[in-house]
């Protein structure tokens, strides 16, 4: 008694239908999944006195995952029960298929062999059908069939990258699916040549709540999630194990960032550094250049007037702005060495002949500041613009002595 040998053939595949962008009965392969062998199509009796290929007991095959070497979904090679040439497989439970010995061609060869030795030119013959017949049956495609030439696949007008898809008539028909998933997974290191595009997946002018591309960390993860290196892979520009942009100097003559101002007229930052919860700019460089930030203000405009120097009058002493750039007001503040008795000092502040507050600076009587104010009518000094200070009342018993006017700008 002998056993024949089942699988491992170009027919020997487990397939199911899979659903992707809305498009149904897609051809998916099954790698991993139990096929039972049956003495009928339906019903009958269950075969289990198999053995694998190297000849273990086993019940049922496992269609290939692809760690063995076979393509993912192919049914190995194994042996049935004695004196069988034919069984019904059924895959995780789907429709049965027929499965003949894969060395029938062997044994009509080896029966061909045999007759060859005991009978006369007839018989010789009939060996040499037999032969014949033999390397027919064993051939992957003996009549040479194409997919266009099957009963139930209409393949014209079929264009590179498509897929057949089973329509509802019961034909498979080329079809092109867009963005189809867990059809093709690549694994393995790839080199992509060429411009590719990412969008997320409501496509231009619809809701772009998803991200285009998102690139996950695995737990555990030390490696750079991204990165971009020289020739001699030192990495010049990386995300880190969590995502945290990270940028060396590739050389130390060279520039390790750089931030271009896209041109003369534009008024935004270059940069900002914000606190978290509500965007508010913690420091920044203007568009000039310029590092702004609450501890890095420049150091104070002052105007001072002591003895008979003070006197109500329009002011004529000039301090310009030469810093070569547009300043920021923050506050002004007006003091005396000798406070004033009876009525307040007040004063105004000009840029370019304008006043720059809401209400003049008010020094009470006995008092020796007006405090800082911040309530402005105007914010900025322009480069070459220039402060003038402008004495509107003195105190009506003591005038107030030693003033002095400072604008604090950054």
């Amino acid at each position: 008694m002998a056993r024949h040998r089942f699988g491992g053939g170009a027919a020997d595949w487990a397939f199911g239908t899979a659903t992707a962008d809305g498009v149904s009965g897609l051809a998916q392969l099954r790698p991993g999944v139990q096929v039972t062998m049956w003495n009928a199509e339906t019903g009958g009796t269950r075969y289990e006195d198999l053995l694998d290929a190297d000849e273990n007991p086993i019940t049922a095959v496992t269609t290939s995952d692809g760690s063995d070497g076979r393509a993912p979904g192919t049914i190995p090679p194994f042996f049935g029960p004695d004196e069988v040439v034919s069984m019904w497989a059924e895959a995780d439970g789907g429709p049965r298929v027929l499965l003949v010995a894969a060395d029938l061609g062997e044994t009509i060869a080896q029966v061909a062999e045999d007759l060859t030795d005991s009978v006369d030119a007839v018989s010789m013959q009939a060996a040499t059908v037999a032969s014949d017949l033999s390397g027919h049956l064993s051939a992957t495609n003996p009549h040479g069939t194409q997919l266009t030439q099957l009963v139930d696949v209409d393949a014209s007008g079929a264009t590179i990258g498509q897929v057949l898809a089973r329509d509802s008539d019961g034909t498979w028909r080329p079809t092109t699916i867009e963005g189809a998933t867990d059809v093709v997974r690549l694994t393995g290191e790839q080199t992509i040549d060429g411009r590719k595009i990412f969008q997320n997946s409501s496509g231009v002018g619809g809701d772009l709540q998803d991200s285009a591309v998102v690139i996950f960390a695995p737990s555990g993860t030390t490696a750079d999630i991204l990165r971009s290196a020289t020739p001699e892979r030192n990495r010049v520009f990386f995300l880190n194990e969590v995502g945290e942009p990270r940028v060396i100097s590739h050389q130390p003559n060279t520039v390790a960032l750089r931030i271009k101002q896209r041109d003369s007229s534009q008024t935004a930052d270059l940069t900002q550094w914000t606190e978290n919860s509500d965007n508010v700019v913690l420091a920044r460089v203007t568009a000039d250049g310029r590092i702004l930030a609450p501890n890095s203000m420049h150091a104070p405009w002052i105007w001072s007037a002591a003895g008979d120097q003070v006197q109500v009058g329009e002011g004529a002493a000039r301090i310009y702005n030469d810093t070569e750039g547009q300043l920021t007001i923050r506050s002004v503040r007006a003091s005396a060495g000798v406070p004033p008795t009876g009525d307040s000092i007040l004063i105004d502040v000009k840029i370019n002949g304008a006043s720059i507050l809401t209400s003049p600076l008010e020094i009470a009587a006995g008092t020796h500041t007006s405090g800082r104010v911040t309530a402005l009518a105007t914010t900025t000094i322009p480069t070459g613009g220039y402060m003038t200070v402008d004495i509107l009342q003195l105190g009506s018993d003591t005038p107030g002595d030693h003033l002095t006017v400072q604008i604090q700008v950054a």
